[in-house]
């Protein structure tokens, strides 16, 4: 019910957004959401991509990883489970060398502007979460608080 009402609630802001209705911190989480959907967006369709190839499949379910929590990323925390496993560690290697210092750099920039203002902080805070996340997705699992 608390889901449901929250997704009402967005929905509500997003709306009152594009017709222009909407206060200052309706139209930040507003922003916010429609920024969290096109990023989850982009890491489905990186996923499917990924996919395609059997050696692309590990790293298509890392994005996948991504994709679901910047959906939603509140209540949800990141678990390092495989650290001195050398495969998690090789691919980590790779992963930071083709695109994670990028995708973290860029997470960790979002991070900082938003918390430029006392409303964006928690979305902020999120997109920290995700940098960490896309420096070192392998051997890491996503759990629900």
């Amino acid at each position: 019910a608390l889901a449901a009402a929250g997704i009402d609630g967005l929905c509500l802001a997003v709306e009152a957004y594009l017709s222009g209705s909407a206060d200052a911190s309706s139209r930040a989480v507003a922003a916010d959401a429609v920024r969290g959907f096109l990023s989850a967006l982009g890491w489905l369709l990186a996923g499917c991509l990924w996919c395609i190839t059997i050696i692309g499949i590990p790293v298509g379910l890392q994005c996948f990883k991504l994709a679901s929590i910047s959906l939603n990323p509140f209540g949800k925390e990141i678990y390092y489970e495989d650290e001195g496993k050398v495969g998690s560690f090789l691919l980590n290697v790779l992963w930071f060398i083709i695109s994670g210092a990028i995708l973290a750099l860029g997470n960790a920039l979002m991070g900082l502007i938003l918390c430029v203002t006392i409303i964006g902080i928690p979305f902020g805070m999120q997109f920290f979460k995700i940098a960490k996340l896309a420096l070192r997705p392998f051997g890491s699992s996503v759990v629900k608080i």
